[in-house]
């Protein structure tokens, strides 16, 4: 893959906006009709109808501000991660609270098993990542890898969780069936966002102090490539198909990779 020009987007169309609390972070019902919007200044989230663009709920987290949040991939749960070691699970249909799962402290990246089952937190502040059951709510496991775990990816075969460790400078590789960190690969930089391709071949991490982007193939672990997009490159993701890379950036940009 190589970057393209933002004239990827040529098709899209703003539609509208709407003004959330500090450091907003966003996910969507699985049907998009829904957002769930993090007001972390606020300690709540915004439950925003995407149709019409407005607030229709908020669900407060009494525990801390909301970090990050999750929707299950059936649409039942919402996940919600606070700047304490409380992570709340919320009963979308109801928007109720409907328990607590205690995990390392400050939260800040989710991951979800492709069983649709299972879902990964990774504790900033903590050193560990913490594996859930999405439904029953229990804690299955904890790995602790150390340093500053960010953003996470799972494998579309389930059987691998990669881990960017910041304050290491790694990435970290979990075995899911024996819950051992078996690969950690040297980074140019401490690392924040991981994106895998949709064939499990090829890791896409950013490298927000370097300007950096580093592509590692998954069988080799080795360097394959490496974009230097400038700014501070931070979320990663992938279209379905796996053709389209895009890399949010602190500079206000976005970088596309074909």
């Amino acid at each position: 893959m190589a970057a393209s020009a933002s004239r990827a987007l040529r098709r899209a169309q703003w539609t509208a906006s709407f003004r959330p609390g500090a450091s907003p972070r966003l996910d969507f019902s699985p049907d998009g009709n829904t957002a769930y919007v993090t007001n972390q200044g606020s300690q709540n989230v915004g439950v925003i109808d995407v149709a019409s663009a407005q607030q229709v709920a908020t669900i407060f987290t009494p525990a801390g501000s909301p970090t990050v949040v999750r929707v299950s991939p059936d649409g039942s749960r919402l996940f919600v991660a606070t700047a304490s070691t409380t992570v709340y699970i919320v009963d979308t249909e109801s928007q109720q609270i409907i328990g607590n799962v205690q995990v390392g402290f400050l939260p800040n990246a989710f991951a979800v098993h492709p069983d649709g089952r299972i879902i990964y937190v990774s504790a900033a502040n903590g050193g560990s990542v913490t594996e859930i059951d999405m439904f029953s709510g229990a804690v299955l496991r904890t790995f602790t890898v150390g340093g500053i775990p960010q953003d996470m990816a799972v494998t579309r075969d389930g059987q691998r969780l990669y881990v960017a460790n910041e304050s290491a400078a790694v990435l970290d590789e979990i075995n899911l069936q024996s819950g051992q960190v078996t690969s950690t690969i040297a980074l140019a930089g401490g690392p924040f966002g991981i994106g895998v391709t949709p064939d499990d071949n090829q890791a896409y991490i950013s490298i927000p102090g370097q300007g950096l982007v580093q592509v590692f193939n998954l069988q080799s672990h080795k360097l394959a490539f490496t974009l230097d997009v400038g700014g501070r490159p931070r979320r990663i993701g992938f279209s379905q198909q796996g053709h389209i890379g895009a890399v949010a950036n602190e500079a206000g940009s976005v970088t596309f990779v074909r």
